[in-house]
């Protein structure tokens, strides 16, 4: 019996790693890749191209460290620095492509003009793709399953405004932008309050004549490098935190956050708490403010043929040029909006992957999320599930059980943001995921049997490596050896100039921290779980 042939619409990251859990699963991978080259927005191009949805810029930096946004079976190399540039990004989405052999199952240049359920879909779960390959006639396939892999940054977003059709001046999405010398000696504002919105503000700021960020409700802005040296989302996303009350994180992480930068005192603070607001990753927002070169603006409230007006009555008059960091959306239009529909507020998806009206699980949506931390390891978990289910290994639950979950999600996600969106912390997601594979460690075992490994689990950041510790596609050995070196890979790259450590600079033994976990926190943090039950 030849095995199934799955459909994966698009070869950026979530379609890689589609295909490999495909590949895995025993199950034919089919990859149409829309442009002329893998690995989808990281393909740097100088030119903004019809039809992009998100787009790099010179300056950018990832904001997850690499050994937070590896693949769970493919760590990046010692080499690769702490942070990566999309160069660093670009090399490491070809390597695990030429390692697990992918390329063959990628079709490049061709785009997915429909799919549609078979005519005896109720039976077979099959699906019609309607493929546009370059240089030949439209077509159409029969697939046993399909995985859409086009991600949440489709269509670029532009907030309404008043005035915004008079205003005279240049108007650009954050995806035109590649550098800040493009705007030297023009008065620029930038709207929007995520990461984007401070890398184009803080790079034009060392060009244009002046440069404005406008932000609704302020931002928390969190430096990449943390305390002690340690990458930031490697303290925030760790097991053990999801333990604490939502509160306490909040209080903790605010003053930690504060205290490395005065946000009201630089016009950054958010009228909303930390996990229930905007985050800039930024490492240079504040310097830029600091001296003078970019200044804070509230709201726009209306444009005016030169200039904007604000909603604590400032103008300014004299605008060259609006640069929109204002996100995307998400758009499938291959498929109709009774299946995926185009807006967060009515898009149903079970776990944010299956549609769950439909009568078989055929159909998954992989890297439908954006989480605080890195996504790609969000991604590979949910193609780990999908591809086990296609494969009849799992099952999903009943109609109502599902729409049940879609509702409580929802409606979590719109009390936090006041509005609808798909955003949350990678951990408490992925070890759900996780369960429903079969590769959550299984942390009072592992305690039991290998102590310091269990204590990294629970203490140390949720590496993408744990989740090849047990289960289907496990390799224990290699997944251990990952999460024991990855504080010493963090570093390695950044050591090109060997110091001693001085015994004021020492701080804290790792004994005395594994010692106080053991028999102060853990405690703790046991009591505060038996308390919320």
């Amino acid at each position: 019996m030849s095995s199934k042939r799955v459909a994966i619409i698009g070869a950026g990251i979530s379609g890689l790693v589609s295909i490999k859990s495909c590949i895995d699963e025993g199950l034919t991978p089919v990859c149409f890749e829309k442009t002329n080259a893998i690995a989808g927005l990281w393909n740097y191009s100088d030119v903004p191209r019809d039809g992009d949805g998100g787009a790099l810029y010179q300056c950018l930096v990832t904001n997850s460290s690499k050994e937070m946004m590896y693949f769970s079976d493919f760590p990046m190399s010692k080499e690769t620095p702490p942070y990566l540039t999309p160069q660093w990004v670009l090399k490491y989405y070809r390597d695990y492509t030429d390692h697990f052999g992918l390329q063959k199952y990628i079709t490049l240049n061709s785009e997915i003009s429909k799919v549609e359920p078979a005519s005896d879909f109720d039976e077979s779960g099959k699906w019609l793709v309607s493929i546009k390959e370059s240089g030949k006639e439209e077509r159409t396939e029969s697939f046993d399953a399909v995985m859409v892999c086009t991600g949440m940054y489709s269509k670029p977003f532009f907030p309404k405004c008043e005035g915004l059709d008079r205003f005279k001046g240049e108007k650009r999405h954050s995806n035109e932008f590649r550098r800040g010398s493009d705007y030297a000696g023009k008065t620029v504002l930038v709207i929007g309050d995520s990461h984007s919105a401070g890398d184009v503000a803080s790079d034009c700021s060392r060009h244009a004549k002046r440069v404005y960020i406008s932000m609704r409700n302020g931002t928390w802005v969190v430096p990449r490098m943390g305390p002690g040296g340690v990458p930031t989302d490697q303290m925030g996303n760790k097991r053990l935190n999801h333990y604490i009350p939502d509160n306490v994180r909040q209080f903790v992480l605010e003053r930690i956050v504060q205290s490395k930068i005065d946000h009201e005192k630089l016009g950054l603070k958010s009228t909303r708490r930390m996990f229930s607001g905007s985050v800039m990753i930024s490492d240079d927002i504040h310097n830029r403010i600091f001296c003078g070169a970019l200044k804070c603006k509230p709201g726009v409230q209306a444009y005016t043929e030169h200039g904007a007006k604000f909603t604590d009555g400032s103008q300014i008059d004299d605008i060259d040029v609006v640069v929109f960091a204002t996100g995307y959306t998400m758009e499938f239009p291959f498929v109709d909006d009774s299946i995926l529909a185009d807006n967060f507020k009515d898009l149903e998806l079970y776990f944010h992957v299956y549609p769950p009206r439909l009568p078989k699980g055929t159909l998954a949506v992989i890297g439908g999320v954006a989480t605080v931390g890195a996504q790609g390891p969000v991604f590979e978990l949910q193609a780990r599930w999908a591809t086990r289910v296609f494969k009849g290994i799992l099952q999903l639950p009943d109609q109502e059980t599902m729409l049940e979950d879609v509702n409580r999600r929802k409606t979590k996600l719109y009390n936090t943001f006041g509005r609808h969106r798909i955003f949350f912390p990678p951990v408490p997601y992925q070890e759900e995921l996780a369960e429903q594979i079969g590769v959550k460690p299984n942390l009072l075992k592992t305690f039991l049997t290998d102590p310091k490994l269990a204590v990294t689990l629970v203490a140390g950041p949720c590496y993408p490596a744990g989740y090849r510790l047990t289960g289907p596609g496990s390799c224990p050995k290699k997944a251990r050896a990952t999460i024991m070196n990855a504080p010493e890979n963090m570093l390695y790259p950044t050591q090109t100039r060997r110091t001693d450590v001085s015994t004021t600079t020492k701080g804290i033994s790792a004994s005395f921290l594994l010692k106080l976990l053991i028999v102060v926190v853990l405690p703790l943090v046991l009591s505060f779980a038996i308390l919320s039950h």
